[in-house]
Parts: structure tokens; C-alpha cells; sequence
């Protein structure tokens, strides 16, 4: 069933027979109640051991790095693979076990996310998957707000964080990312913005004899600017409100760790990463490109902070077997936290832009980076014309320079002519 766009709140509300069966799942519990449960429910071995495979899970890394860095206050709760695929398929049917228990999951987790704000007194929280957040679809997906209906009560943000995971999950579907085999809450951290993407600023109107709202976004309120402003100024008692429900860009920095040691670190925001895509908030005269490259000046101090702290779980007998990619992010109050891990392997680098610890860091990781390039060249040898066939009609790469390009590595030009200079040094 088609999803229903709700104007007013500017989210995406779970389809009717959606709604009716997780008000059948929770309709005879209390709610609050059923968050205090969850965490006395033990997580069943199998479970625990899928959650634990994927290096990239924050299942694996995530409490481990806590106790090490600076982390966002955060709120896990695992989830089979029946709730990832019930709530990526949005079969809230409950015609099969499956199909029940994965439900029973998905909205009892919702209950525990929803009271776990309510006990911070939070109007908005980062939500994701073990694995994926979903970013580029922002108001949807990864950043839950409430602020925009204050009077929200526990029940109706349930319902809100449910249509969010959701999206989360049938946007990983869509990517064919690896099971999210569990949701990841966390308190924002208070950010100083270059701009916003992959969203709108809201304008509200609120009739306070009437109680009236109407929203507008920036973009159609552009077109109508001079009405707009017209009326503001003829019935002064109308009050106006802006929300931004865009992400908002800072600074972060991505730190690779390879063999166990810290060899370079890149840009976490390209320009690429905006193309085709809403971006608001720009200082007048300011393209992404200039916005992108200011933000994107790291201070000798910022580089030896990100270095030490990310050392400190390198180290970590847990982690020193593994090529990482370790993100951080600086606060408004210029305080680094670690936002997320992955593989090195499953990351992106923007080599072109890499600062590298030093001569041995670089040859590292080219010698990295060629093995990629001969990894995904041996798998396109590989796919069957039909395999082929089918990745370009999801939207996925078959182009082995496309696929470099996407992971931010050298073409296989540029890496032949890297690898070959690199050789001649060698020799001299």
C-alpha cells in the first residue's frame, strides 16, 4: 500500500491497515510498562551472534568504543531479521508468525525509543539502523522530530518512530545494505551549521485566537514572498515560527586506520555528496563548493586530537585486526565526538583529498586501494551478463572506474600511474 504524505507534520504516516495493526499490537498494553520490559527480555543467542558478524554493525563497535571516545548519548536495541523485513516490506499483515513477532518487535522497540525521549525531555532524535541511517532522506528517515506538534503523546510518537524505521529499512532494501539488525537512537549534539541539505526550512503560522496553523516551505513561500510578508503585516497577531527539518552540515573528518595503525585522514562532506540535492542556508553569494572547502580546513590541533582518539581504539584488542574508517564530528563548543565505524573496506575515502600521516601511511594505503581495485575487477569479470544487467537496473555500478569513483579512489588510470611512480621511487 502506497505511503500517505502528511503535509502538516511534514512526515510520512504508516499507511491505514499499518496503523490499525500496531494499535491492535499495543492497545492492551501500557506502554510505559512495555518499554521497562524490553530490557529484562534476553537476546536470544542466534540473534546475538548475526548481530555480532558484521563488523560494521554497531552492535559490535558501538559499546566497545564508548567506554574509549567521546560518544552521542545513545539507546540500542537489537531486532531479528523478522523486524528488519517486516518493517522494510511494511507487512504489518500479522497473518504469519513471522510477520507477528517482527511487528511485535518493531512497535515495542518504537514504545522504548519513544519513553527513552520522553525522559530527557528530547523534542528530536538521530535514528538508524545497526548499519544505515538513510541521510539523504533526512525528514524521513534518520532525524525524528517532535517539535513540530508539541502536543504529541506517547501513542502518537510511536507511530511516528515506527513510519521512520520504516523508511529507514526499505531505503536499505532498496540499496540492498545488510540486514540493520537493530535501532540505534541517539541525542543529538549541538552543532554550528555551514548549511543544510537534504531537507527544507518550514515556515509556521499560528493563529493564537483561532489556533490556526499553516506551514509553509521556504521554496513555495519564496515564490509568494510579498504576500507572505503582506500578511504578517496586516494582522500582527499572527505568529510566525521557522523549523529547519534539513541535516545540518559541520564539520567532520574520517580517520582510516589500516593494520592497525592511523595512515590518513579525509573530508567526510564532498561537494559530490550534494549534487542533485536540496541545499539551504548558504551565506548569500556562497556556492557548496566555497561552503564545502572552508568547512573541510582542519587545524594542526584538530588533526592530533582526531589522531590520538582515534589511536585509542585501534589499540583496542578488539579492533586491531580490522582496516577501519572511524568518523568524527566537532560540536558548536568545538568538541569532537566518534559518530561511527565501518570497515575500511565499505567506506568512502576521497583519496583525492587524503592527508596522510606520513610517506609509509601513503604507500599503505595505495597498496590498499589496489587491492580494491583488483577485488571489484574480479568480481565484474565474474557477474554473468544478466547479473549485470540486473545491478544497472537497481541503480548499481557495473563501471569499474564508476565503482572507484564511488568509493573515492583513483581511476584505474590514476592508480596505474600512482602504483607505477611509486615503483620507480623504489628502485631509485
Amino acid at each position: 500500500m502506497p505511503r500517505k504524505k502528511n503535509k502538516n507534520a511534514l512526515s510520512w504516516d504508516l499507511p491505514a491497515a499499518d496503523r490499525a495493526a500496531i494499535d491492535a499490537l499495543v492497545a492492551d498494553s501500557d506502554l510505559n510498562k512495555l518499554a521497562d520490559t524490553l530490557a529484562q527480555v534476553p537476546i536470544d543467542k542466534t540473534l546475538e551472534n548475526q548481530m555480532l558478524s558484521s563488523k560494521d554493525s554497531y552492535a559490535f563497535w558501538g559499546p566497545t568504543a564508548a567506554e574509549l571516545v567521546p560518544t552521542p548519548e545513545t539507546l540500542y536495541i537489537p531486532l531479528s531479521f523478522e523486524a528488519f523485513r517486516v518493517s522494510g516490506m511494511h507487512e504489518f499483515n500479522l497473518t504469519s508468525p513471522w510477520a507477528r513477532m517482527g511487528a511485535m518487535q518493531v512497535a515495542t522497540a518504537a514504545a522504548a525509543i519513544a519513553k527513552w525521549t520522553e525522559e530527557r525531555n528530547l523534542d528530536s532524535l538521530f535514528l538508524k539502523n545497526s548499519v544505515f541511517s538513510a541521510k539523504h532522506r533526512w525528514p524521513f528517515t534518520c532525524n525524528v522530530d517532535f517539535s513540530m506538534t508539541p502536543d504529541m503523546t506517547l501513542e502518537d510518537k510511536v507511530h511516528k518512530i515506527v513510519a521512520h524505521i520504516c523508511n529507514i529499512n526499505s531505503t536499505a532494501m532498496l540499496q540492498f545494505s545488510e540486514p540493520g539488525l537493530g535501532l540505534v537512537a541517539r541525542r543529538k549534539l549541538d552543532l554550528k551549521p555551514m548549511f543544510y541539505a537534504f531537507g527544507t526550512m518550514l515556515h509556521r503560522i499560528i493563529d493564537p485566537d483561532t489556533g490556526h496553523v499553516r506551514i509553509f516551505e521556504s521554496n513555495a513561500m519564496t515564490k509568494n514572498q510579498r504576500a507572505f510578508e503582506k500578511l504578517l503585516h496586516e494582522t500582527p497577531r499572527l505568529r510566525h515560527e521557522t523549523f529547519h527539518i534539513g541535516m545540518p552540515i559541520t564539520k567532520e573528518a574520517r580517520a582510516f586506520g589500516i593494520h592497525g595503525r592511523v595512515v590518513g585522514y579525509a573530508p567526510y562532506w564532498t561537494p559530490r555528496a550534494f549534487e542533485n540535492q536540496i541545499v539551504y542556508g548558504l551565506r548569500e553569494g556562497q556556492t557548496v563548493w566555497d561552503a564545502v572547502g572552508k568547512m573541510n580546513t582542519f587545524s594542526p590541533e584538530d588533526i592530533a586530537h582526531i589522531h590520538t582518539q582515534t589511536e585509542k581504539i585501534l589499540k583496542h584488542p578488539k579492533f586491531a585486526d580490522t582496516n577501519w574508517a572511524i568518523d568524527w564530528i566537532v560540536t558548536r563548543d568545538n568538541q569532537w565526538y566518534m559518530t561511527d565505524m565501518q570497515t575500511a573496506e565499505n567506506s568512502y575515502m576521497d583519496y583525492a583529498n587524503m592527508v596522510f600521516v606520513d610517506e609509509t601511511a601513503r604507500k599503505t594505503v595505495n597498496d590498499f586501494v589496489r587491492r580494491q581495485r583488483d577485488t571489484f575487477a574480479a568480481s565484474l569479470r565474474h557477474m554473468s551478463p544478466m547479473g549485470k544487467f540486473i545491478l544497472s537496473l537497481t541503480g548499481h555500478l557495473t563501471s569499474l572506474n564508476e565503482i572507484l569513483k564511488r568509493y573515492g579512489y583513483p581511476t584505474d588510470k590514476e592508480l596505474t600511474k600512482i602504483c607505477a611512480s611509486a615503483a620507480n621511487q623504489k628502485k631509485r
